[in-house]
């Protein structure tokens, strides 16, 4: 039993097993590794060189035929049949199969009556088959010849038992091998890294036992992680020393798709939180309902009601809830922030911040364009800030503002982001109110919205 596998027929003939053969080694990545001599049985030399390549921990580095299979027949003479069989058997080769026992003739005794001058005369031609001779009855001399008669003998003629016995001696196998648990994986994965080899010759090096299974696996880890799929195995031998090397690489491959799965549920997540930012910051939309916890967990799609005009007018009924388009993944819904961004004057700093990131409209992906825009509108936002005079706020108007907010934050559910989206919202569609008023109209919308 090695790491869980019991290895049927194996027998090492190495000096601890009968000093066949003596104790030698290779050296690979720099390190000596372990080579010896096993024996490998199975019914046919095709058997015995799958049941050689499913021994998991095993590399094959070279292997010959011992004998291949082949039936034999023994026949068999003894007094008894037990007898014939036991001498047949002593006759099969150590290791045989016995398959068939077959009785050709049974062991008996015949008696005869023979007329003979003598015993030697009664039992000729008989005589490997005599068991005994005796004299039941003496000639007679008769007169003148008449009534002269032979002497008559008892011949008792022994038949032997007779079997047959046809015995399978199996395929045989030697071969020389070395072990390939984790540990000589990941001395491997070093020798991969000294001679940077191409992923071809790394595919052979990380696989020498050629299992499609594995191949399968190995490619699914470099088309998930083509820069560290070296580093996630390796990572995964370290973790897992003792164990068989295709337990570790279908281990690797399943911590790269959980880890792919998360990333790409976290991008999902992203481009979504990206779209509800986009909507509010745009102003195609108001009171928002937007739960990421909810998103992860059920899928719940963030809703709005529409706004018209850059937020002149706005639909107050809650049954023309709408789903926030998808503005980041969506070419349609992308073309209408587009426009949005031409109406607000900013397309040609939207342009060169893209620029900036070394992208253009051409090979940017719709995450960028949208990433870019926001950083547009801000910027603009910022500059356009800048210009307003700064006014003092009075103790009691504070105080006002202070307690707005309190109410603002009660609506919106304790959400501090989402309270600062819609008063930035409100204050782009009126950059000259006041703190207090801003906090007002977005409450007020907020009301009559939702009514």
């Amino acid at each position: 039993m090695r790491n869980g596998v019991l290895i049927e027929n194996l027998f090492v003939t190495a000096s601890s097993a009968g000093d066949l053969v003596p104790a030698f080694g290779a050296i690979v990545g720099g390190n000596i590794v372990s080579e010896r001599l096993i024996e490998v049985e199975a019914d046919t030399v095709e058997q015995a060189e799958r049941k050689l390549r499913n021994i998991d921990e095993l590399i094959v580095v070279e292997q010959f035929v011992v004998c291949h299979e082949r039936v034999e027949v023994i026949e068999a003479v003894a007094d008894t049949v037990e007898g014939a069989f036991l001498k047949a058997q002593g006759k099969v080769p150590a290791g045989a199969q016995t398959e068939t026992r077959e009785i050709k003739a049974a062991a008996k005794q015949i008696t005869l009556l023979v007329q003979a001058n003598d015993e030697e005369s009664a039992g000729k031609g008989k005589a490997e088959l005599i068991s005994s001779v005796s004299l039941l009855k003496k000639a007679r001399k008769g007169i003148f010849g008449f009534g002269k008669t032979a002497n008559v003998y008892e011949v008792v003629i022994s038949q032997k038992a007779v079997v047959e016995l046809t015995y399978r001696v199996r395929a045989k196998l030697r071969a020389k091998v070395r072990n390939y648990s984790a540990e000589e994986l990941l001395e491997s994965i070093q020798e991969i890294r000294r001679i940077n080899t191409h992923w071809t010759e790394t595919l052979q090096l990380l696989n020498p036992k050629n299992d499609s299974e594995i191949e399968a696996s190995l490619l699914k880890l470099q088309e998930l992680y083509p820069l560290s799929a070296l580093d996630i195995i390796e990572d995964a031998c370290r973790r897992n020393e003792k164990a068989n090397w295709r337990t570790v690489i279908k281990k690797a491959e399943a911590q790269a798709s959980i880890a792919r799965s998360l990333e790409l549920e976290e991008k999902k997540v992203g481009l979504r939180k990206l779209d509800v930012e986009i909507a509010e910051t745009f102003m195609f939309y108001t009171s928002i309902d937007w739960y990421e916890k909810d998103y992860r967990r059920k899928r719940k799609e963030p809703t709005g009601l529409p706004k018209e005009g850059y937020g002149g007018h706005h639909v107050t009924s809650p049954t023309l809830r709408e789903t926030i388009p998808h503005y980041s993944s969506n070419d349609e819904a992308f073309s209408k922030l587009e426009e949005r961004i031409k109406g607000f004057n900013l397309y040609e700093l939207y342009l060169q911040l893209l620029f900036e990131e070394g992208q253009d409209e051409a090979i940017a992906t719709l995450e960028q364009k949208c990433i870019a825009a926001l950083k547009a509108q801000k910027l603009s936002y910022n500059q356009r800030t800048i210009k307003i005079e700064t006014k003092v706020i009075s103790p009691s108007s504070q105080n006002k503002v202070s307690a707005l907010r309190q109410k603002l934050l009660s609506i919106c559910l304790g959400n501090e982001d989402q309270v600062d989206r819609l008063i930035n919202s409100e204050r782009q569609c009126n950059s000259t109110a006041k703190e207090e008023q801003l906090y007002k109209d977005v409450i007020e919308r907020w009301i009559r919205d939702n009514e």
